[in-house]
């Protein structure tokens, strides 16, 4: 029993010991550090954000249209639609002297063979008759070519046999009667010559008066001109032109 008590009395003692000896060893060790305190992070309030619609688009209108600019009218086509509108006839230029010219010189070789030169007469009648044609066809009226043809030709035929019915008209029979017919068909077709001229001249010679200025203007085409000359002995007749 010895042994047993003495061994409960001895651990007391040696518990103080050790916890003695632990504080001691506790005391000699470093100071931990203390931990760090965080600051609490700051929360930052976001910016509000306001929609504002946006505006609409301003609409630019297309860019009218550029008008047409009407080329700037001479005085001729002027003067011309302005006739037309108000229902007068337009400015026509007039050539006949042209014709005139030619059948005046058709006549005279004409005459000129009253001696006896057939030739010159011949050439005087077919400077007559195609003299006037020619000068249309080189202003470039193909219808007054025609035109001028028929009456030159139909005039002093209509005159002749007219003034032949005339002169027989109290019987053709004898010498007399036939000579009556002869003059009445002879002045029946001078005067459809004369008629045919005066036509020709004052009516059908005429042409708008922009056309005439253009014709002046060789534009490539082949042109026919009647040619007229005059010589010692009598006279020429011939065509011209530009090819």
């Amino acid at each position: 029993m010895k042994p047993f008590v003495f061994a409960a009395a001895l651990v007391p003692s040696v518990l103080v010991a050790i916890v003695s000896a632990s504080v001691a060893h506790a005391d000699d060790l470093p100071a931990l550090p203390e931990p760090a305190v965080t600051a609490a992070p700051t929360v930052t309030a976001a910016p509000s954000v306001t929609l504002v619609p946006a505006a609409p688009a301003a609409t630019t209108p297309p860019p009218a249209a550029a008008q047409p600019v009407a080329a700037p009218s001479t005085p001729t086509l002027v003067a011309r639609r302005r006739a037309e509108t108000e229902g007068e006839e337009a400015p026509r230029e007039w050539y006949g002297y042209q014709t005139l010219v030619v059948d005046l010189a058709g006549i005279g070789m004409t005459a000129g063979a009253a001696g006896g030169g057939y030739p010159l007469a011949i050439a005087g009648l077919a400077t007559y008759v195609v003299g006037g044609p020619i000068v249309h066809a080189a202003h470039g009226h193909g219808a007054k070519v025609a035109i001028d043809l028929g009456i030159r030709l139909g005039a002093p035929t209509v005159g002749g046999l007219t003034g032949i019915l005339l002169g027989c008209a109290g019987g053709c029979s004898g010498d007399l009667g036939g000579l009556a017919g002869a003059i009445g068909g002879a002045f029946g077709a001078g005067l459809g010559v004369v008629t045919a001229i005066v036509i020709d001249s004052a009516v059908l010679a005429r042409e708008p008066a922009e056309q005439g200025k253009e014709s002046a203007k060789w534009d490539g085409k082949p042109i026919v001109r009647p040619e007229v000359t005059s010589l010692p002995g009598g006279g020429a007749v011939g065509v011209g032109g530009a090819f």
